[in-house]
């Protein structure tokens, strides 16, 4: 019984699972990828986390914390340039999930926003980005949450330029 004991001990320490490392998710590190440019004006009223706690998920070796995601999403946000106008339709972006996980031999980021378009209910937009891979460290779980909300930046900002395509189209 005991060299089972220590035979599993051994094994979940080989996989870091024994213990995991805990790192506050720090915004430079995460991998920016490029940003459609919003083609019709609308306003960037506010990100806001509406996560029940900054906890951004874990990877075997690495349990992370994501105090300062809605700055970190507005931040790049920014990026598709809004409009200043103040008849532009504005937009509220809230956080519901933002975090890493693995699956098996699959590192997976998360990000889910609840946009809000004045005059308009509600919508979800979601991004799963996923890579097969070995690394269960801090700098895969950036790369993965990286990913996550580059997705789902640029699925809104896609979002946007249809329903201004939409607009333009029924003219």
């Amino acid at each position: 019984m005991r060299a089972a004991s220590l035979v599993l001990a051994l094994w979940l320490g080989g996989f870091g699972l024994a213990s995991a490392e805990e790192e506050t998710v720090d915004p430079s590190r995460l991998p920016a990828g490029d940003l459609s440019l919003l083609e019709c004006d609308y306003r960037l009223i506010g990100v806001t986390d509406g996560r029940s706690d900054p906890g951004a998920g874990a990877l075997p070796a690495v349990s992370m914390t994501f105090p300062e995601a809605a700055a970190t999403v507005a931040h790049r946000l920014e990026a598709a340039r809004w409009s200043s106008a103040s008849g532009a339709p504005g937009v509220q972006v809230q956080i519901k999930r933002l975090y890493v996980q693995s699956l098996w031999a699959q590192r997976l980021g998360v990000a889910v926003y609840q946009v809000k378009i004045d005059g308009h209910p509600p919508f979800l937009v979601r991004a799963q980005p996923g890579k097969i891979g070995a690394n269960y460290d801090a700098e895969s779980a950036h790369e993965r949450l990286g990913a996550a909300m580059t997705e789902a930046n640029e699925t809104l900002v896609g979002f946007l330029n249809q329903q201004c395509h939409a607009k333009t189209a029924a003219r």
